[in-house]
C-alpha cells in the first residue's frame, strides 16, 4: 500500500511509518536470528515434527547425521546442539544406547595458505568431540573427498563405504569408529611430539610435515614447522612457547596431508596444550 499506510501500530494507538526508518547491517559475529515456527523449512521444530516424531511408530536403529553447512556461521555453539540433539532423538524413540553416525563436514571454500580462523574447521572439531565422548557415537572423515568449489561433492559413493565401516565399529566389528583422534605423546619448552590413534602412513625421517599452527589464549596463530621422527610428528613449539592450543590444516578448504595406513585421513583439528 502508500507507504504512508506502512508501520507499527501499538496497543494505545500509536503508528510509526515504516518508511522513516533506517537500516543497520547486523555484524556477522552477532550470527543469524531465530527462525521463525511457521517457515516451511528450517522453521523451529517444524522439521522434527513432520519428519522425526512420526518415526516412534518404527523406531530407528541408528542415525546417520550428515549435516552442519548452515551452522557454520555460528560453529562456537554447535558442539552443545548436536550433543542436546543426540539425547532428544534417544529419549524420544526410547533408546538410550541408539548408535549416531556423524558425516564430518568435507573441504569446501576458501583454501588457506597462512594460519586464519575457519568456521568450517571449526564445525568439523565440534563434530569430533562430540564423537569423541560417546562411545555410541562414530565419526566419518570426509575432508579428502570435497570439492573445494562445489558444497555438494560427487563422491558420495566414498562416503556410504566408510559410514558402513563406522557402523561396524560400533557394533564390535573392530575398526577405528571416530576418525583419527590426535594424540599428544611428549612435550617440552623445544617440541611436542604427536601421534594419533591409528598408525599413520609415514613420511622419511626428517621429511617436513605442513599445514600445523600454535595459538595463543589471545591473538593471532602461527605457522609451526614440524617433521617426521620415528613415525610420530615433532613439531616446534619454540616459535610460540606460550600456545594454548595446537591445530592442524585448519582452513575452511584443501585436503591434509597426513593419512592411516588404511588410507583415512586425519580432518581438521585442535588440540588444547594446558600447561607445561
Amino acid at each position: 500500500g502508500p507507504a504512508g499506510e506502512v508501520g507499527i501500530r501499538f496497543d494505545d494507538g500509536e503508528f510509526i511509518r515504516l518508511d522513516e526508518w533506517k537500516y543497520r547491517i547486523v555484524p556477522r559475529e552477532t550470527g543469524y536470528p531465530p527462525r521463525a515456527p511457521w517457515e516451511s523449512v528450517s522453521g523451529v521444530s517444524g522439521m522434527f515434527n513432520g519428519m522425526i516424531a512420526p518415526l516412534s511408530l518404527l523406531p530407528p536403529t541408528g542415525v546417520v547425521w550428515y549435516q552442519g553447512e548452515s551452522n557454520v556461521e555460528t560453529a562456537s555453539g554447535y558442539e552443545p546442539l548436536l550433543t542436546a540433539l543426540i539425547a532428544d532423538w534417544r529419549a524420544a524413540f526410547g533408546r538410550r544406547g541408539m548408535p549416531f553416525i556423524i558425516v564430518q563436514l568435507p573441504n569446501f571454500g576458501r583454501v588457506a595458505d597462512a594460519p586464519v580462523e575457519s568456521g568450517w574447521a571449526l564445525l568439523r572439531h565440534a563434530q569430533q568431540q562430540v564423537a569423541a565422548r560417546d562411545a555410541h557415537v562414530g565419526l566419518v572423515p570426509t575432508q579428502d573427498l570435497g570439492d573445494d568449489g562445489d558444497l555438494h561433492p560427487r563422491g558420495k559413493y566414498a562416503v556410504a563405504l566408510r559410514t558402513a565401516q563406522v557402523a561396524r565399529a560400533l557394533e564390535g566389528d573392530g575398526g577405528p569408529a571416530d576418525g583419527l583422534l590426535p594424540q599428544l605423546i611428549d612435550r617440552d619448552a623445544a617440541s611436542l611430539t604427536l601421534g594419533f590413534s591409528a598408525p599413520l602412513l609415514p613420511g622419511n625421517e626428517g621429511e617436513a610435515v605442513l599445514q600445523f599452527s600454535l595459538c595463543p589464549a589471545n591473538g593471532p596463530c602461527v605457522a609451526a614447522p614440524a617433521a617426521w621422527h620415528r613415525g610420530l610428528i615433532r613439531i616446534d613449539h619454540g616459535v610460540l612457547p606460550a600456545a594454548t592450543r595446537l591445530r592442524y590444516c585448519w582452513s575452511d578448504g584443501g585436503r591434509c596431508a597426513l593419512h592411516a595406513v588404511g588410507g583415512l585421513p586425519a580432518g581438521s583439528f585442535e588440540l588444547p596444550l594446558g600447561r607445561d
